[in-house]
């Protein structure tokens, strides 16, 4: 009776387990470098060059590309460098 009991609660908490997330794709870090380099560039401009790399990671979304990922974002990078003030 008691074996039973477990195994029947057992399947109840399995059932109620997250699936396995599936594997999410590589970045196409070129890509999106072309692509943030044109949105780098408008943001610096309305804001006269005074934003912070943190301030404008978050304008973009706050995905942390601009703090984490500037090493993959060369042309972003050089843009928002040569803008900033």
């Amino acid at each position: 009776k008691h074996l039973v009991y477990c195994r029947a609660g057992f399947a109840a908490v399995f059932k109620q387990l997250p699936t396995t997330p599936t594997p999410k794709g590589r970045v196409d870090w070129e890509n999106r470098d072309r692509d943030l380099v044109i949105k780098v560039i408008e943001l610096m401009k309305v804001h006269k060059g005074k934003l912070t790399r943190s301030k404008l990671d978050k304008l973009l979304g706050s995905h942390g590309w601009m703090i984490k990922q500037k090493n993959k974002l060369p042309k972003t990078m050089k843009a928002y460098n040569d803008m900033k003030r």
